[in-house]
C-alpha cells in the first residue's frame, strides 16, 4: 500500500503543477493573447468603410488592384510576348466594364489617384488605362513565374520588387495605384485577391512583409459610391 502511494506522488505533483500553469495562463491579463495571435482580429476587419474612405481622401496610401476579369479558360502562351496581347490572357467585356466602373467610382468618391503603375501584361495595363486613363509599366509588378522569351531567362526585377512599391511612403493628398497579379501579391504579402479585387496598404506602417489595411472584393468601389450617394440624399 505504501509503495503504491509513493509511486502515485510524482504523478499527483505533475498534475497539480499543470493545473497551476493553466490557471495562470487564463487568469493573468494578456497572457493568453501574448502566447497566440489568434485572439487578435485581422486588421482588415477593424477599419469601417467610412473611415477607410476618409483616410483615402487624405492620400498617402497604396492601393493594389488585381487586374479585372479575364477568360480563365484561355491561358497565356508558354512564353508570352509582353508586346503582343494575342499571346496573353486578356480582359473580357465584363473585365473592361469592371475596370471602367472602378475609375468612375474613384471619381465619384473623390479618391485622389497619384502615380498609376501596372504590370507590363496587357490585362494589367488595360485595367489601369480603362480605370484611370494613364499608366506606367513597372517590372516589379510582373508575376513571379514570368519567363521572357530569348536568351535572358528570368528577368532582373528592381531591388525590393513589389514589397518595396507597397512600402514606399507617399506624399499626402495622393494615393499610389498598382495593378498587377494575384501570384505577385501572394508571394510578396501572403494576400490573395480575386480578379478585380483590391488591397489597401499604409506604407507608414513599415511592416515586413507589408500587411493590407483592408482587402476588398470586386465591385466594392461601385457599391461604396452608391451608398455614399444615398447617404448624401438623406
Amino acid at each position: 500500500m505504501g509503495a503504491r502511494n509513493k509511486r502515485a506522488e510524482p504523478s499527483a505533483l505533475r498534475a497539480a503543477a499543470l493545473l497551476a500553469a493553466l490557471l495562470a495562463l487564463f487568469l493573468i491579463p494578456g497572457c493568453a493573447e501574448r502566447g497566440s495571435g489568434s485572439h487578435a482580429p485581422p486588421r482588415e476587419r477593424t477599419l469601417p468603410d467610412a473611415r477607410l474612405l476618409a483616410e483615402l481622401r487624405e492620400g498617402g496610401y497604396v492601393i493594389f488592384f488585381r487586374h479585372a476579369a479575364t477568360d480563365l479558360s484561355t491561358p497565356d502562351a508558354e512564353e508570352p510576348d509582353l508586346r503582343d496581347c494575342s499571346t496573353q490572357r486578356n480582359l473580357t467585356p465584363e473585365g473592361r466594364r469592371q475596370a471602367r466602373e472602378i475609375g468612375e467610382a474613384f471619381r465619384r468618391l473623390d479618391i485622389p489617384a497619384g502615380p498609376v503603375l501596372a504590370s507590363p501584361y496587357c490585362r494589367a495595363r488595360q485595367t489601369a488605362l480603362l480605370a484611370f486613363g494613364r499608366v506606367k509599366t513597372a517590372r516589379a509588378l510582373l508575376p513571379p513565374d514570368h519567363d521572357p522569351p530569348g536568351p535572358r531567362r528570368r528577368p532582373n526585377l528592381p531591388p525590393g520588387g513589389l514589397p518595396r512599391l507597397l512600402s514606399t511612403p507617399r506624399p499626402p493628398g495622393k494615393n499610389a495605384v498598382l495593378v498587377g497579379h494575384e501570384s505577385a501579391l501572394r508571394e510578396a504579402t501572403g494576400t490573395s485577391l480575386p480578379e478585380g479585387g483590391a488591397a489597401v496598404f499604409d506604407p507608414r506602417a513599415r511592416e515586413s512583409p507589408p500587411s493590407p489595411l483592408k482587402a476588398l472584393p470586386p465591385g466594392y468601389w461601385s457599391r461604396l459610391a452608391s451608398r455614399e450617394k444615398g447617404r448624401r440624399r438623406r
